[in-house]
């Protein structure tokens, strides 16, 4: 194993930076496979780090010479568009990411004989890369069962690669976790979560990153399911990790404080909650702006905090203003816009007509059905709601 990639399994992502930035200063500047692998594995390292511009630098440059020195080299290729990919998702490029997994998803598929079979481990891998960066996509993009579908195969395929006691299948498993997660399948998702955490414990090698991953989607489930205790413990294990290896100021640090604070609301300790949400919004802003999907969220949990306080005019405020933002970020026909209309709704209960109430669960409703979430859990929520005031 090279240096390089000890060091990143560790989770030592600086030193894994310095030692690639040293190995291409040692390089010559012609065109290489060795100088191609060796910006893609940098780009990989500064994506970690949360540097996307530089990262995204390192990858095309990558990228320019693979396709102007090696065209044969196609699942080379295919590999750094995937990973071009994974920073617009950082970035909420969507469609943007769609188009590059697909691309490289056809470049590999000609590697592919007969259809379905892979010639090569090495191509299989880089086909499922790029099937779970798609699902990830359109889990972003609110098409939560197509995500899932693709997802399922994704660790059918790893299973069959690299055996259902990997490390690469435990990784798998915890995306198919966030994918049932969002479908309201909790107990499904929890199981996911158990099974991979499980592998890595099991593993022998440390993967402090995955760790994380895991104990955050766990916060998670067990935030949706009111299990805000368990939440607490599992967001404070995955925050701790983060710190260690990330530090205070990268946007999965800002996450983790995020996903810390939502259960500490489900525990009414308002306070803690308000001063961990400033701190994540603050990281996210400096690292995209002030307007993204991130610091929606981060608004709408100020809302609930809000509206615990019996503050309902400024929930109110706080939920349209997390509505708002979304809808920038998202389109107007995102799943993810339903919680805050939600929001704004049982805010009106309270401070406005029955009438107000209804056309907002209305509105909810034709906004369900223009983006294919009936069949969600909170969609079900909002039709009960509206069924009541009939």
């Amino acid at each position: 194993m090279s240096s390089y990639a000890f060091l990143q399994g560790q989770g030592l992502y600086g030193e894994a930076e310095e030692v690639l930035r040293q190995q291409l200063a040692i390089q010559s500047r012609q065109p290489s496979p060795q100088r191609m692998a060796a910006l893609n594995n940098l780009g990989n390292v500064l994506r970690y780090l949360g540097k996307y511009a530089q990262a995204e630098e390192a990858y095309n440059h990558a990228l320019l010479i693979a396709n102007a020195s090696f065209p044969k080299r196609v699942a080379d290729s295919a590999n750094i568009q995937i990973n071009i990919a994974k920073v617009e998702l950082h970035k909420g490029n969507y469609s943007e990411a769609e188009r590059l997994c697909e691309k490289a998803l056809n470049a590999i598929g000609m590697l592919v004989s007969p259809p379905g079979h892979l010639q090569h481990a090495s191509f299989g891998l880089i086909h499922v890369r790029g099937k779970e960066c798609l699902a990830n996509t359109f889990r972003l993009q609110g098409k939560y069962l197509a995500a899932e579908q693709m997802m399922q195969e994704v660790v059918s395929s790893v299973a069959e690669l690299k055996g259902p006691l990997s490390v690469e299948y435990s990784f798998m498993l915890n995306n198919l976790g966030m994918m049932h997660k969002y479908l309201g399948k909790h107990v499904e998702a929890a199981s996911c979560y158990t099974k991979s955490l499980s592998i890595l414990e099991a593993s022998g090698s440390l993967h402090p990153l995955g760790l994380s991953n895991v104990y955050y989607n766990q916060a998670g489930v067990h935030h949706a399911t009111g299990q805000h205790r368990k939440g607490i413990h599992s967001a404070k294990r995955a925050l701790k990790l983060r710190l260690d290896l990330l530090g205070p100021a990268h946007p999965e640090t800002a996450l983790a404080y995020c996903m810390l604070a939502a259960n500490l609301i489900g525990t009414n300790r308002l306070k803690h909650s308000v001063l961990f949400l400033s701190r994540a919004q603050q990281i996210l802003s400096e690292c995209f702006g002030p307007v993204h999907r991130d610091i929606a969220m981060i608004i709408n949990h100020l809302g609930v905090i809000a509206f615990k306080q019996g503050d309902y005019l400024k929930a109110a405020e706080r939920f349209r203003e997390a509505f708002e933002m979304k809808t920038v970020c998202l389109g107007d026909k995102h799943p993810d816009l339903l919680l805050p209309i939600l929001n704004i709704a049982r805010t009106l209960a309270i401070t406005d007509t029955q009438a107000a109430v209804k056309d907002k669960l209305e509105y909810f409703i034709d906004l369900a059905k223009a983006s294919d979430s009936l069949h969600l859990p909170i969609a079900q929520i909002a039709i009960e709601m509206k069924a009541r005031m009939t």
